[in-house]
C-alpha cells in the first residue's frame, strides 16, 4: 500500500548518438550543421517531453490537493494518506514497512513498551507441564517456537499462504457482550486491509478464531519431519487433551480482549508484544475494568495506568509478553490483553465450563465484575439445561448492573426454552434499551458496536423466539432498521447477515 504521492525522479535520457544532450538554447536554435528535418525532430521531441512533464506535475498537484487530507509523521518522513473514508469504514494508512507486522503506532503503546518491555509479574517456567502443575500464571521462554514457525507467520508469508482463507473476527466489547461470539467473517487478506490498521482507538476488531483453517494448513509442516509446525503442547499436559481448542489470534495496535475468564489457556506469541492484566478468580477489581464501552485496548491501559498504585488494583498482575514466548493461564483467572503494536499468536484453550471453585470465587466480587461473573455463570447453567438456575442467576446479574446485556440474552433464551413468550420478548426489549443507554454514554462513541449489538438481539428475536410469538420478527426487523440507520454497512461480512436477511413477516406462523 504505497502512498498516493510518488516522488518524480528526473533524469536526462541518453541520446541515440551517445553524445551529451544539447542545452535548451541549442535544442531550439538549430545551427547550420543541423538539417531542417533534424532540427524539427529535436524540437518536437523537446515539446513532447515538456508536455509529459507538465501532465505529470498537474497530476501530482491534483493528488496533493484532492487526494491527501491528512498526514502522519513517523521519524523524519511524512506519509500522506488518501481521502479519509467514512467513519464506518476507516482503513488506516500503513506507517512503516507495509510488509511486516508494525510496532506501536500510538504514543501510549510506544511509551509503555519502551518503559516496560521487560516487565512481567509472572514467574517463569521451563515447560508447559511444569506451568500447568504450578497452577499460577507463567511465562515460558524455553524453546517455545522455531524459526520455521516464525517465518511462516511473517506478514508476507501468511498472506501468500492464507490470504484467501476465511477468518472470524470481533470487536473486543462485542466478544464479551455476546459471550464469546464473533460478529464478522472475511478473508484474512480483507481483515488485514480493512480492520487491522485503524485510526479509531475504540474500534479495534481482531481475529480470535477457533474454526479457522489457517493453523491446520497442510503447508505448515516441517520439511525434515513432516509434522505440523504448530505445536499442541497444552493437550499433552492436561487430562483431557481432546478438550483443547486451537485458536488463531491476529490483532492490530491496541487490539485485545476486555477482562474476562474461561478455562485454562496457553498463548504462544510469534510476532509483536502483548500486555496481560491478570487477577486470580477471587480478586475484586474496580468497575472501570469491566466497562463494556471503555474497558478494552488502549482505553483500558490508560485507565489502568491512572489507578495502578491504588489498593483496588493491588491484586492485578502486569506482564509484557515478548515474541517467541508463551503465557500459561490457569482456569478461570481474570485476564485482559492489549497488543503493543501488531501481534500474531495462536492459543490453546480448554473448553470446559465453570468449576465449583470458580462459582465460589465469584462470591468475593462486587459491582460490574460480579454482574459479568453471574452472567457468565448463568450462560453456563443454560447450556447445562439448568434453566431455572440460569434465570435466577441472570436476574441477580441484572439487579447488580442493569446495563448487563449478556444476562438478558440468557433470560430470553431460557424463557424461550420454557415457552414463556412474554417474558422472553420483554428481556429483548430491555436488552435493546441497555445497548442504547450504554451507547449514549460511550466516549468516544462506537457506532459499530451499537449496531452489531442490536443485530445480535434481532437474531434472538428472528430465530429462537420467532416460533413463540408473532411479535418477535417485527421487533427484530425494527432493530435491524435501527442498526442500519446507525451504520449502513453493518450487515456487510456479518456472520448473522444471511439469517437476518430472512427476517421478514413471512416467517410469522
Amino acid at each position: 500500500a504505497s502512498s498516493p504521492l510518488r516522488t518524480m525522479r528526473r533524469s536526462a535520457a541518453p541520446r541515440s548518438d551517445g553524445r551529451a544532450t544539447p542545452s535548451r538554447a541549442k535544442a531550439t536554435t538549430p545551427t547550420m550543421r543541423v538539417s531542417g528535418a533534424k532540427a524539427s525532430n529535436e524540437a518536437m521531441r523537446y515539446r513532447r517531453m515538456m508536455l509529459m512533464m507538465m501532465i505529470a506535475i498537474v497530476g501530482l498537484i491534483c493528488r496533493v490537493i484532492f487526494g491527501a487530507r491528512y498526514s502522519q509523521r513517523t521519524g523524519d518522513d511524512v506519509v500522506m494518506t488518501a481521502d479519509a473514508p467514512s467513519e464506518h469504514d476507516r482503513p488506516r494508512a500503513i506507517i512503516g514497512d507495509a510488509n511486516e507486522w508494525l510496532p506501536p503506532q500510538r504514543e501510549i503503546g510506544a511509551r509503555f513498551l519502551e518503559r516496560e518491555r521487560d516487565a512481567c509479574a509472572f514467574a517463569s517456567a521451563s515447560t508447559v507441564s511444569s506451568a500447568v502443575r504450578g497452577a499460577q500464571p507463567r511465562l515460558i521462554t524455553n524453546k517455545v517456537t522455531t524459526a520455521a514457525l516464525r517465518d511462516a507467520f511473517t506478514l508476507p508469508a501468511l498472506l501468500k499462504r492464507s490470504g484467501k482463507t476465511s477468518v472470524q473476527h470481533a470487536h473486543p466489547a462485542y466478544h464479551i457482550v455476546a459471550g464469546g461470539s464473533v460478529e464478522r467473517m472475511t478473508t484474512l487478506e480483507t481483515f488485514i486491509e480493512r480492520y487491522l490498521r485503524t485510526d479509531d482507538v475504540a474500534n479495534v476488531s481482531f481475529v480470535f478464531d477457533s474454526m479457522s483453517d489457517v493453523l491446520s494448513d497442510k503447508r505448515l509442516k516441517s520439511k525434515s519431519s513432516g509434522k505440523s509446525l504448530v505445536p499442541r503442547r497444552l493437550g499433552h499436559a492436561v487430562d483431557e487433551p481432546e478438550a483443547v481448542i486451537p485458536v488463531l489470534s491476529v490483532g492490530g495496535d491496541g487490539a485485545g480482549l476486555a477482562m474476562h475468564q474461561h478455562d485454562a489457556t496457553l498463548l504462544t506469541l510469534l510476532h509483536g508484544y502483548k500486555l496481560w492484566l491478570v487477577a486470580a478468580p477471587e480478586v475484586a477489581m474496580p468497575d472501570f475494568v469491566f466497562d463494556s464501552m471503555h474497558g478494552y485496548g488502549y482505553m483500558l491501559l490508560e485507565d489502568a495506568l491512572k489507578h495502578r498504585g491504588e489498593a483496588s488494583m493491588s491484586g492485578v498482575r502486569w506482564c509484557v509478553q515478548p515474541p517467541n514466548t508463551a503465557v500459561y493461564l490457569p482456569g478461570h483467572w481474570w485476564h485482559a490483553t492489549v497488543n503493543l503494536g501488531e501481534a500474531v499468536a495462536f492459543a490453546e484453550q480448554l473448553g470446559g465450563g465453570f468449576t465449583p471453585m470458580a462459582y465460589e470465587a465469584a462470591a468475593a466480587t462486587t459491582g460490574k465484575q460480579r454482574a459479568q461473573t453471574l452472567s457468565s455463570h448463568a450462560r453456563d447453567y443454560m447450556f447445562k439445561d439448568k434453566v431455572d438456575v440460569a434465570i435466577k442467576t441472570a436476574q441477580e446479574a441484572i439487579e447488580v448492573d442493569p446495563l448487563q446485556v449478556m444476562a438478558r440474552f440468557v433470560l430470553a433464551e431460557s424463557y424461550a426454552r420454557l415457552k414463556k413468550a412474554p417474558e422472553a420478548l420483554q428481556s429483548m426489549r430491555d436488552a435493546a434499551e441497555a445497548v442504547r443507554s450504554s451507547s449514549r454514554r460511550a466516549t468516544p462513541p462506537v457506532p459499530e458496536l451499537f449496531a452489531d449489538s442490536l443485530l445480535r438481539i434481532a437474531y434472538t428475536l428472528c430465530v429462537p423466539l420467532a416460533e413463540l410469538s408473532k411479535e418477535a420478527v417485527p421487533m427484530g426487523m425494527e432493530l435491524i432498521r435501527e442498526a442500519l440507520e446507525a451504520v449502513p454497512t453493518s450487515l456487510e461480512n456479518n456472520i448473522l447477515s444471511d439469517v437476518l436477511g430472512e427476517c421478514s413477516p413471512d416467517k410469522v406462523r
